[in-house]
């Protein structure tokens, strides 16, 4: 099965065309009548084998990529989270273009505006970056001096009493 879209960059007069072929795995074999058993075992061996990697594989399958995302770390899950956003961005962004082509904007005028969203997003998201390094700067500094003295200023009682 094939599938493709046509896409073209926001001010560029250049389309392309992506092609994704899709196909179903096949497993041939010959079939020969035998009577030697070790060529019978090795035959059943190998079917096995064939059976229980594709049995694995339609198990990943019905679980999906959604699945196989939860058992990654979190920096991972964040990337992907990012990836994601920054596609759906990137999509919105080119809507955007085209229809202010369409209106009539420059093409240059079109791309300054582009840069400047850019940039504001650059600098929202170093912003955001600054205070949450300084939070946990500062959380790492209060854990250390939290270690640094274990009484904290505590007053210590000797819970020894004496029977009469």
């Amino acid at each position: 099965m094939t599938s493709r879209y046509t896409e073209e960059e926001a001010g560029s007069n250049y389309k392309y065309t992506v092609h994704r072929f899709d196909a179903e795995l096949a497993v041939v074999k010959v079939i020969k009548t035998t009577s030697d058993p070790q060529l019978i075992a090795a035959s059943q061996a190998q079917m096995q084998t064939l059976n229980d990697w594709w049995a694995k594989c339609k198990a990943h399958e019905r679980d999906g990529p959604s699945a196989a995302k939860h058992h990654r770390g979190p920096s991972y899950r964040l990337g992907f989270w990012l990836g994601q956003f920054s596609g759906r961005y990137r999509r919105a962004e080119d809507d955007a273009m085209d229809w202010l082509k369409n209106k009539g904007v420059p093409a240059v005028l079109a791309g300054i505006l582009t840069w400047s969203v850019r940039l504001i997003f650059v600098g929202c998201f170093l912003y955001l970056a600054f205070w949450i390094a300084l939070l946990i700067l500062g959380l790492w500094v209060l854990v250390g001096i939290r270690r640094d003295d274990p009484d904290c200023g505590a007053e210590r009682v000797d819970s020894d009493v004496e029977e009469l």
